[in-house]
């Protein structure tokens, strides 16, 4: 810390400021880089690496990892019908309803309507498919988005490794 209003003083001060500038950018950065920009969910490349770190840590505690891929189904006819700003409206609502139904997960969007969440650290063995039956559910009712009602549901396929997937590529294959 240099105190004083001196020009040593003020060139302190512009040298701190410009360092956090540069921080923030940084932050701003990293984020973009691994979080969907339409929904702000962990993105494809973030998701593959946690499930990366979830496999390592399930392997050596001997628990198990589960991993959901989702679609909404019918969302090319929303885009067509009613608009990409309506799509985009209803994916951003998709991602608010998976973060409350799997609180215990990370709910990431992997691109288009495809959504996945891990769920690892010794979850309840009926855990994958009653939040599977959750999202079901969830999706029979008519979701109010951008002043439409539209109906729509979701396939949902799960794995939960090491039975189903040694590694995570083998994983998330069979859960798609």
């Amino acid at each position: 810390a240099v105190a004083g209003d001196d020009e040593i003083g003020r060139l302190a001060h512009s040298f701190n400021r410009m360092s956090a500038g540069i921080v923030e950018r940084e932050n701003r950065i990293y984020h973009l880089a691994f979080h969907d920009s339409l929904t702000g969910l962990p993105n494809r490349t973030y998701f593959r690496q946690a499930l990366d770190q979830a496999m390592t840590r399930a392997g050596r505690a001997g628990e198990q990892v589960a991993v959901l891929c989702l679609d909404l189904d019918g969302f090319k006819g929303v885009n067509d019908t009613l608009g990409h700003p309506a799509g985009d409206s209803l994916l951003r609502h998709v991602g608010t309803i998976l973060l409350d139904l799997a609180p215990d997960g990370m709910v990431s969007r992997l691109g288009g309507d495809e959504y996945a969440i891990i769920l690892d650290g010794g979850f309840d063995p009926d855990r994958p498919r009653a939040l599977a039956q959750a999202i079901i559910d969830r999706g029979a009712t008519p979701m109010a988005t951008d002043g439409h009602q539209i109906a729509t549901g979701f396939s949902i396929g799960i794995a939960i490794g090491p039975d189903d997937g040694a590694d995570p590529d083998q994983l998330l294959k069979n859960a798609d």
